[in-house]
C-alpha cells in the first residue's frame, strides 16, 4: 500500500490532497452498493432494450463491462461524497447526460480504470453533446485495501472546451483531450 494511502487509512479522513490530485475514498460497504446498483441498472436496461455502450463500441466484453460500470459508479459516489451532493442511485434507464449536480452545474464523472490509458490523454465518447453537461470531472482508480477503494480526482474541463470537432482524431472514436489541458481542482 502506498504511504499516502497508509496515512489515510490510519487517519480516518474522507479525502487528502497529493500534489495536483485529490485522493477520494469509498468504503467496502459503499462499493457493494455500487455493485448492486450496476446489477439493477443492467437488468432495467436489458428489459428496455438498451445496449451496453462499451460492448456495442467494441471496448469490452462481459465482465470487463460490468467491472467498468461498477467502478464508474464508485467514482461517481466518491466525487458526490467529496462535494457533498446527491449520488444518483436510482435504477431507471438513463442514457448519457450527467451524473451529479455541483453548485447547480451538471457534471459527468469519468473514471479511467487502467493507469496507462489515462497518462497522456482523456477521451469523451463521440456520442456526447455540449448540452449533456456543463463539466467533465476525471478520476482514476489508484488503489484499494480490504475495506477501501481510492480514486484520484485529477482534473476537469468544461463541456464547451471538450466537445469540439478539432478534438476528433481520424479512425478513433471520441474527443481526445491532452491531460495537460485539464484544469486543476483548487
Amino acid at each position: 500500500m502506498d504511504k499516502g494511502m497508509e496515512k489515510y487509512v490510519k487517519s480516518g479522513k474522507q479525502v487528502w490532497y497529493d500534489e495536483k490530485e485529490i485522493i477520494l475514498c469509498i468504503t467496502q460497504k459503499e462499493y457493494i452498493e455500487c455493485i448492486k446498483l450496476a446489477h439493477a441498472r443492467h437488468e432495467v436496461n436489458s428489459k428496455n432494450g438498451i445496449k451496453d455502450k462499451m460492448k456495442s463500441e467494441g471496448r469490452g466484453k462481459g465482465i470487463e463491462c460490468i467491472i467498468s460500470e461498477v467502478q464508474g459508479y464508485a467514482a461517481e459516489l466518491a466525487v458526490a461524497n467529496h462535494f457533498m451532493v446527491k449520488f444518483d442511485d436510482s435504477t431507471h434507464s438513463r442514457g448519457g447526460g450527467y451524473d451529479i449536480l455541483v453548485d447547480e452545474k451538471k457534471v459527468d464523472v469519468k473514471c479511467c480504470l487502467k493507469r496507462n490509458n489515462c497518462r497522456e490523454n482523456v477521451v469523451i465518447s463521440e456520442s456526447k453533446k455540449v448540452t449533456d453537461c456543463d463539466y467533465y470531472y476525471f478520476t482514476k482508480l489508484v488503489g484499494r485495501t480490504n475495506n477501501l477503494l481510492f480514486f484520484s480526482l485529477y482534473g476537469w474541463i468544461s463541456s464547451e472546451d471538450a466537445i469540439r470537432e478539432d478534438r476528433k482524431i481520424d479512425g478513433l472514436r471520441g474527443y481526445w483531450i491532452p491531460k495537460s489541458e485539464l484544469k486543476e481542482f483548487e
